[in-house]
């Protein structure tokens, strides 16, 4: 009878430990036309960026998504939360209908938009595995997350797509005047060094394919065997945390 006990404590445990890993999706009540608007267009890829993740990229605790709000784009590790603001999604829609915006052949702005904000979500969702697993990172953890995003838009999404997630951080540059000491203390690298990291790991996944991102100032300073480097290290090292998490989803099962 114990040993019975005992057998269903330990399914019960399973089955709780299966659900409380669970990214999931919430939503904040759009209050005129344009959050509608940006929720209708946010909702679908939040939904696809959450099936990927539960299925490849599983964490311990449960992660919730939340379209709209005031804050962030950020994750909260306290309440275990990205928080994406209607506000910001009407942003990253407004900076690819500027005219400054280079969009790839075919690319509209509506595409790019969408991938400019799944970047923005790895890039919490980034945050939220590195602090799920306790993951040691060093140097920067926005640019490791950066990183993160990047890769698994090359690996998931098609390569060309990532271009225009570089893209968004170009723009952001574009509006910045002047650089005051305080840019130089942030968290985060400049917008120009995010969006050069990005084209860096876009050209070394491909070098033949992307030949035109590497000018002739930067190959002779040898960019090029460094982004293929780079490309390489970077995805060893995230493939092996992913790892970590994989053998944790096979232990659920």
């Amino acid at each position: 009878m114990l040993k019975t006990i005992k057998s269903l404590l330990l399914i019960l445990l399973c089955q709780a430990s299966i659900a409380y890993g669970k990214t999931q999706l919430t939503v904040t009540p759009p209050k005129d036309e344009q959050q509608r608007t940006a929720l209708e267009f946010a909702k679908p890829i939040a939904n696809t960026l959450i099936t990927l993740v539960n299925e490849e990229y599983p964490l311990y605790q449960t992660l919730t998504l939340t379209l709209g709000g005031d804050d962030g784009p950020l994750f909260d590790p306290e309440q275990m939360q990205i928080l994406i603001p209607y506000a910001f999604i009407n942003e990253v829609q407004r900076r690819f209908r500027s005219p400054d915006a280079v969009l790839e052949k075919g690319v509209s702005v509506q595409d790019a938009s969408r991938y400019g904000l799944i970047h923005v979500m790895l890039h919490e969702f980034g945050h939220a595995l590195v602090f799920d697993h306790d993951i040691p990172i060093l140097g920067k953890e926005e640019d490791a997350v950066d990183t993160f995003a990047t890769l698994i838009m090359i690996w998931h999404q098609k390569t060309d797509h990532a271009f225009a997630a570089a893209e968004l951080f170009a723009l952001h540059d574009l509006e910045v005047d002047e650089f005051n000491e305080s840019d130089f203390w942030g968290e985060h690298s400049l917008d120009a060094q995010r969006y050069a990291s990005a084209l860096c790991l876009i050209y070394g996944s491909d070098p033949e394919k992307y030949s035109n991102l590497i000018n002739e100032e930067l190959a002779g300073e040898e960019r090029e065997s460094y982004c293929q480097e780079e490309f390489e290290n970077q995805s060893r090292n995230w493939e092996r945390i992913i790892d970590m998490a994989r053998v944790f989803k096979n232990q659920m099962k």
